[in-house]
């Protein structure tokens, strides 16, 4: 879903061709991902021990792995 949003927030602003609506994009998806990393998986990690950190080793965090 925040992939999802992000991207929405780009096309927007190619749509209206605006360099602010650019940066808007660029600055959520920092906070974004640094929600990510500093709470929410380490909330997950407390939450789910051992089986989040195999989910972990078995899916990206933002883009799917290609298969072989």
């Amino acid at each position: 879903m925040y992939l999802a949003g992000g991207l929405v927030i780009v096309g927007c602003a190619f749509s209206v061709r605006s360099v602010s609506v650019l940066l808007l994009a660029t600055a959520m998806w920092t906070a974004v991902h640094l929600f990510v990393c500093f709470y929410e998986e380490p909330a997950l990690r407390g939450k789910f021990n051992g089986s989040y950190e195999n989910y972990c080793r078995e899916v990206r965090r933002w883009l799917p792995r290609v298969p072989r």
